[in-house]
């Protein structure tokens, strides 16, 4: 039996790891990897696994990888938070000289395979973010991933009232990429029905090549804290230590960014005298983009709201955990992952009632209209007062979560393959 040969684009997980698109890059192709391995194992047929990672290998090195990759990025950080370049200008420095790196990494797979080292072309490709470069390597099938058109999609949809998320130059390159992986793709996966729907009425894709792999969550992280309420006081305990957090808190998780509409979130919560007297508010932010007048509100009422950065996916569920509510007040959303993380973690999930969140949340969650600051706050007042709705959604969001597995995902994608 002839193996078939998978080339896997992996750049992405070590950008951010506890955030977004490389979360859903990294637990979705290490299943994917144990499920291949498992089929090795039992005599099954199983594909031969490479991996474009800062090089053409046979097996991604899942932590080294973390620490190694990026420098020129987090030194162009740093200069974009010290002394204030334009972030637009470094991203594109950053990604120019990626895509050069990359080149030559194709140029010299080419060359070695001419020399009889290597295949002329592997039999698939999958990109897990078609929004990426990606160097044109020779396939028979390339299965490409989409995760939202954020950008596209508001510039043709003005119903969608929110700033575009990206600056000028970023969008254009992630609209090019993207449209590029969609041209050559055979396959297009994506999260949700919701972005499916709009891949099919704004670009006309047909709907028969697109297949939905929904996220997943890692619930050996994400998980009630054990002991019952003495657990809970152990992590409320080491928030108060560690982060300064002595309140009983809504929290929020995720970037920090117009589409992500935590102005709306901060704007309900500073005019709802309850809320504020009885809680504060809790942001743990990945990346912040945009957001001058966010970070205003947040430094005038900081004996409320505190601001957490560089948290690590390992001390993620505290916060879910010792937090009264979450809330996800986004405009646009490709899915919605910290829905998922919050019902893992037993936390009753109040959000927007936009795009794809009321797919991901089903009656696990109550929702809001985001453009309404009054309709925030008071779904936010109505959930968290209200004790026997709390028990109640934390039981749907239990329930709600075991449909989403990254095994499960994984899964899929072997299955739209098909490369017997």
């Amino acid at each position: 039996m002839m193996k078939k040969s998978l080339l896997v684009d992996v750049q992405k997980w070590t950008e951010e790891p506890n955030w977004g698109i490389p979360v859903f890059t990294y637990n979705l192709i290490k299943n994917f990897i144990a499920l291949n391995e498992e089929n090795k194992n039992t005599g099954a047929e199983y594909l031969d696994l490479y991996f474009l990672q800062d090089t053409v290998r046979e097996q991604p090195e899942y932590d080294k990888g973390k620490k190694t990759i990026n420098k020129y990025k987090e030194l162009s950080k740093y200069y974009i938070e010290k002394i204030g370049i334009l972030r637009s200008g470094a991203d594109y420095i950053y990604n120019k000289l990626k895509e050069l790196k990359l080149n030559k990494i194709y140029r010299m797979y080419n060359k070695q395979t001419k020399k009889g080292q290597g295949k002329e072309k592997f039999d698939a490709i999958y990109l897990p973010n078609a929004g990426y470069y990606f160097p044109p390597f020779k396939a028979d099938m390339i299965i490409a991933t989409i995760h939202d058109i954020a950008g596209i999609d508001r510039s043709q949809n003005k119903s969608l009232n929110f700033r575009n998320y990206l600056r000028l130059s970023e969008r254009k390159r992630v609209e090019s990429n993207s449209l590029a992986s969609i041209k050559r793709s055979d396959i297009i996966t994506t999260v949700s029905n919701y972005t499916k729907s709009r891949l099919i009425d704004l670009l006309n894709i047909d709907g028969g090549k697109i297949k939905i792999i929904p996220n997943g969550v890692d619930m050996n992280i994400f998980k009630p804290v054990e002991d019952g309420g003495k657990g809970k006081n152990k992590v409320k305990e080491y928030l108060k230590n560690r982060h300064n957090i002595e309140k009983p808190f809504i929290l929020y998780v995720g970037a920090i960014q117009p589409r992500k509409n935590i102005k709306g979130l901060l704007d309900a919560y500073i005019s709802s005298e309850s809320l504020r007297k009885n809680f504060d508010m809790v942001i743990v932010a990945g990346q912040i983009w945009q957001s001058g007048e966010e970070l205003k509100l947040i430094s005038k009422y900081s004996d409320n709201i505190h601001l957490i950065r560089n948290t690590k996916v390992e001390e993620l569920p505290l916060f879910y955990n010792a937090a009264e509510v979450f809330i996800y007040p986004s405009f646009y959303e490709g899915f919605g992952t910290p829905l998922l993380e919050a019902f893992a973690c037993g936390t009753p999930v109040a959000a927007s009632d936009r795009t794809s969140l009321p797919e991901v949340g089903g009656e696990a969650a109550v929702y809001f209209n985001p453009y309404e600051i009054d309709g925030i706050r008071q779904g936010l007042e109505n959930l968290i007062f209200d004790d026997e709705l709390k028990y109640e959604l934390v039981k749907r969001g239990f329930a709600r979560v075991k449909d989403f597995t990254w095994e499960k995902a994984a899964k899929k994608l072997l299955e739209i393959m098909e490369l017997n």
